[in-house]
């Protein structure tokens, strides 16, 4: 064992009050190489932290076990895969349709995750009125009027000191009558606003390609992932597009900020996703 090796173990084991032993430095080495996935390491607090906070949260939740060797059990994964992923898109359109239309809460991934948890997975406007009228001590959501923000983007979008948009006039005519409408009418116009004129700048070829890799992006997660255990999930891609952007970033990348975030947003997310896609799929990703 290397000087730097046995001084980063004991590090950890006087910040944690762990018993300096053979199986005991074992144990520890062997949960940051979990997480690392390789044994290329000096091992310290924080690589110990982080491991621990990866094997808390892709905790497998119950499930059946076994290898997908009958119909019956291979029907029953695709089944499961299937209806997660439904839950998943009804919960974002009662969030998006008949929740955010009608209170003000900020529209960010930790209000919507701590809305889905409290109502069990299963996200309606009555549950969540009732959370509002009832809301448990230490339950803390965000609220607050997007309006103000979204007129700012938009007159951003329009504004253009050379009139080819529209000249000064124009715009303001056009501004009087956004003030008026809600925030999700808001939000739509915006979104409407922001793909027209990135669509325009575009030339055919791209547009093209760009619907091209969408399309082989679909087919690819429609095949699925199956895990060592036989379970079929949706296919976790290596990019991902983020709510409220349009460029996509790198899963891997991506998870591993929510890992390191360690913050309430950060670990309801990273909790979903791996409720959505399964923690062997998550893991690779994080391992990579």
């Amino acid at each position: 064992m290397s000087s730097s090796t046995e001084a980063g173990l004991a590090s950890i084991a006087t910040k944690y009050n762990l018993p300096r032993n053979q199986a005991q430095d074992g144990l520890v080495m062997s949960k940051i190489a979990s997480l690392l996935g390789h044994l290329n390491f000096i091992p310290s607090p924080e690589l110990y932290q982080l491991a621990l906070d990866n094997e808390a949260l892709l905790e497998r939740p119950s499930e059946p076990k076994g290898p997908a060797a009958d119909y019956n059990t291979e029907a029953n994964a695709q089944a499961q895969a299937k209806t997660a992923a439904e839950q998943e898109s009804k919960n974002r359109r009662a969030w998006v349709r008949d929740i955010l239309p009608k209170y003000d809460l900020i529209d960010n991934e930790a209000n919507f995750q701590m809305c889905v948890d409290y109502a069990g997975g299963e996200l309606t406007l009555a549950k969540v009125e009732f959370l509002l009228a009832n809301t448990p001590k230490g339950f803390k959501l965000l609220f607050g009027d997007e309006r103000k923000s979204l007129l700012e983007q938009i007159r951003e979008r329009l504004t253009d000191p050379y009139g080819r948009r529209m000249n000064y006039h124009d715009l303001e005519t056009w501004m009087k009558k956004f003030s008026v409408m809600s925030r999700m009418e808001l939000r739509a116009k915006l979104l409407e606003i922001t793909e027209r004129q990135e669509t325009a700048g575009k030339p055919v070829g791209q547009i093209k390609e760009e619907l091209a890799a969408i399309r082989r992006q679909q087919a690819e997660a429609t095949a699925g992932f199956e895990d060592a255990h036989g379970m079929l999930w949706p296919k976790l891609l290596s990019t991902i597009v983020l709510p409220g952007t349009v460029t996509a970033v790198s899963t891997a990348e991506h998870l591993r900020s929510l890992l390191r975030g360690r913050n309430a947003e950060s670990t309801h997310e990273l909790k979903r996703m791996v409720r959505l896609y399964g923690d062997q799929q998550v893991n690779q990703l994080l391992q990579s």
